[in-house]
């Protein structure tokens, strides 16, 4: 929970989660829409489906055991280098280096690597001299904790306190008057501008919406509204499907919300489609398929609200419903 999001916002959420999820099995259990409710406000979502496909292969294929090193872990889904070397070094004692971000600016300020920390030399080197410290380490995991903990209170990313720095005798960036410019600034993914369509289809008669589970690249397997990215062909194929269904009664609310997904800056608008009686039943699975959803439940729309999780849904549910005040 804590990898890239700050402990403030963590604390509540894990003693929710653990509250209800309080061992491996019970996270292996949890259903897809009670782990968005129980992530909401953690972001980067893939995270808790890694943790529930990881629970699944440790009772599935392990009958509950966690792996005790650093190879095993690596091969529980989600499990990247780092978070397998934190769990194998503190839970477990082997004597691997975990190579956040934290460790790479302080031992690129040791090294003087004012120019290589972000190839793939630069990054073999840094966790190689990790590597060498952490296999003389008489706790590995507490050493780990120790580069993570000077990275973050010490030898942070802006205004050092070098001065207060237990090894700054053998720093190489203090020494040459480097420290501002190691690591270099790594090169950040372009961002995209994206325009989205939410479509919300509304049951005239007993003011019911649907809420389905997606399908496509934004939020996939999550449950919300159908998303249409402009411009594509499968988006306009859909809109004319719902132009065509019968009384149909479609409302839009143009550049209604922006919003961010990862490095997708996304200008949202909002599609109220409203069906007349008995055509709610006649919507054939084409349909759903063309709007990259499964088929849908229907919730009264006082409840909608409580039922979604994803900040882009609700963006877009809040303005629908302005708009219908006005």
């Amino acid at each position: 929970m804590s990898q890239q999001t700050t402990l403030v916002v963590v604390v509540d959420r894990f003693e929710r989660f653990v509250g209800e999820l309080p061992d491996v099995r019970a996270l292996a259990r949890c259903e897809e829409e009670r782990l968005r409710e129980l992530w909401a406000g953690l972001g980067y979502y893939r995270r808790a489906r890694n943790l529930v496909r990881g629970a699944e292969q440790i009772v599935g294929q392990r009958a509950g055991r966690f792996p005790r090193d650093y190879s095993g872990w690596k091969e529980i889904p989600g499990c990247g280098p780092y978070t397998a070397a934190i769990l194998a070094s503190v839970c477990f004692g082997e004597r691997v280096p975990a190579v956040d971000g934290n460790g790479i600016r302080v031992v690129s300020r040791l090294e003087g690597l004012d120019a290589d920390a972000w190839s793939s030399g630069g990054q073999r080197r840094i966790r190689e001299h990790l590597g060498e410290l952490v296999r003389l380490a008489q706790h590995p995991g507490d050493f780990n904790q120790a580069v993570m903990e000077l990275g973050f209170a010490v030898c942070r990313k802006s205004s050092p306190a070098c001065d207060a720095c237990p090894i700054a005798g053998s720093c190489l960036a203090r020494e040459r008057g480097i420290v501002d410019r190691c690591p270099p600034v790594r090169p950040r993914r372009a961002a995209v501008d994206t325009e989205l369509t939410v479509v919300v289809l509304v049951d005239a008669i007993d003011e019911t919406v649907a809420l389905a589970r997606r399908r496509g690249a934004f939020l996939g397997k999550t449950v919300g509204f159908p998303l249409l990215v402009a411009n594509r062909d499968a988006s306009d194929a859909a809109l004319a499907l719902l132009q065509r269904l019968p009384g149909a009664d479609l409302a839009r609310i143009d550049d209604a919300f922006r919003h961010t997904i990862t490095h997708h800056r996304i200008r949202g608008s909002v599609l109220e489609v409203r069906l007349p009686a008995d055509a709610v039943s006649r919507i054939d699975e084409p349909l759903w398929l063309a709007l990259g959803v499964s088929s849908p439940t229907w919730g009264a729309a006082e409840e909608v609200a409580s039922l979604l999780s994803s900040a882009l849904d609700k963006k877009a549910w809040h303005t629908l419903r302005e708009e219908g005040k006005r």
